[in-house]
């Protein structure tokens, strides 16, 4: 997982891949460990995909992104500024 540009302010896109393809939901956390934006990804292709994630109403600070797709996830940090 990738995520870019990072320190982000308006949006970010996320990079990953997966070896199966179809159904992915995209978390971002705050510090406090409260979940604070879902996106749920569908029609993947197996391989490398890439997602814009907007960070329109977040406030500043470190955030946690986590990709998974059924019983398989990965995490990254993510610090927005404005």
């Amino acid at each position: 997982i990738a995520v870019y540009p990072n320190p982000a302010s308006q949006q970010t896109r996320i990079s990953f891949s997966t070896s199966t393809g179809g159904t992915v939901t995209v978390r971002l956390f705050n510090s406090m460990g409260q979940l604070v934006k879902t996106d749920l990804l569908t029609g993947l292709n197996a391989g490398n995909n890439n997602h814009v994630l907007d960070l329109d109403g977040l406030r500043p600070g470190i955030y946690s992104v986590s990709i998974g797709n059924g019983n398989n996830s990965v995490s990254t940090k993510l610090i927005i500024t404005r």
